[in-house]
């Protein structure tokens, strides 16, 4: 996976709210998704046995993504909405 072009999709979803914000963690999991889901990172489907994918879950939302877009998706977040100290 080109970690560039996952980044840039990443931020595009930020962007137009495919992809929350802000993100109150209320579950978390770490395994193969069901078959044919996508990556909420990059799109791309996961192909099994994908056991770095993780899932994230906001309200009634899951989102699984490929450990490294999970990462971007931190990363980019971060950058869009700094923590500030107060």
């Amino acid at each position: 996976m080109e970690t560039t072009k996952a980044r840039r999709t990443i931020r595009l979803r930020l962007r137009s709210g495919d992809l929350p914000n802000d993100f109150d963690l209320t579950y978390f999991a770490v395994g193969c998704p069901p078959p044919n889901t996508k990556c909420a990172g990059c799109g791309k489907t996961f192909i099994p046995p994908h056991p770095d994918a993780v899932a994230l879950r906001r309200s009634e939302n899951q989102y699984w993504f490929h450990a490294l877009c999970e990462k971007l998706w931190y990363e980019e977040r971060s950058l869009k909405f700094p923590i500030r100290p107060h």
